[in-house]
């Protein structure tokens, strides 16, 4: 939601735990939505399987920041491609998506 509180995208984030690690992945993809692109941002919290206070850590917190930015609008475009992985939209890939059938 931007500042006049408007729907202005959509972010989905997975949850990757590995059955044999101790490290949390998160897969967070965020877009606005007259972007034809999703950003695409990965943050691995090391140890967060046994100390659950950690998925609170700076990192994942200044992960979620850019999402702001770019709802807010504060951030130029030509900047976010630099710093994050582009995703084409694909209306079949993001219903599925939403439906909970798409792997990462």
């Amino acid at each position: 939601m931007d500042k006049k509180r408007r729907n202005v995208g959509d972010i989905r984030v997975w949850v990757k735990v590995p059955a044999s690690g101790k490290d949390v992945k998160f897969v967070i993809e965020w877009t606005r939505h007259v972007f034809g692109f999703w950003y695409r941002q990965d943050v691995t919290v090391p140890g967060a399987v046994d100390d659950l206070s950690l998925l609170a850590s700076s990192r994942l917190k200044t992960a979620i920041n850019p999402i702001r930015w770019t709802a807010d609008g504060v951030t130029r475009v030509a900047s976010m491609n630099r710093m994050f992985r582009k995703i084409k939209k694909a209306r079949s890939r993001d219903r599925a998506s939403r439906a909970g059938l798409r792997k990462i």
